[in-house]
């Protein structure tokens, strides 16, 4: 099984994410514990619909706000329950590392009435 370097994520606020709830929208992740330079990029996966593989891709590049990582999360992203896991890589005159991973549970709830779906990048 592999090992991760989980990487710490808060809310605007400076508060530890460990969750989010399904049907969320424009969500961001504040991260300061990764270096700015070079800018990493963040790749999202979401497992198959048998939960075994990860071909579910999505790249996000983040803002960088006072030497703090900001990542949105797409919407889309948000529509499944499920452990949303996000690799940090870093890219260094071509060569990609994986320097360290988000794993974010996705708390399942009904989607609300009034929710009307905006896709975002």
């Amino acid at each position: 099984m592999p090992t991760y370097n989980i990487v710490s994520c808060a809310d605007s606020s400076g508060v530890e994410i460990t969750k989010i709830y399904q049907w969320d929208k424009d969500r961001k992740l504040f991260i300061d514990s990764v270096e700015t330079s070079p800018l990493p990029t963040i790749c999202f996966r979401r497992p198959c619909m048998d939960g075994v593989d990860y071909n579910d891709v999505t790249y996000v590049t983040p803002e960088v706000d006072g030497g703090i990582l900001v990542v949105s999360i797409p919407n889309v992203l948000l529509e499944r329950e499920e452990y949303l896991k996000g690799d940090v890589i870093v890219t260094d005159d071509g060569n990609e590392e994986i320097i360290g991973t988000i794993l974010i549970q996705i708390v399942p709830r009904i989607r609300p009435a009034d929710s009307e779906y905006v896709e975002t990048n």
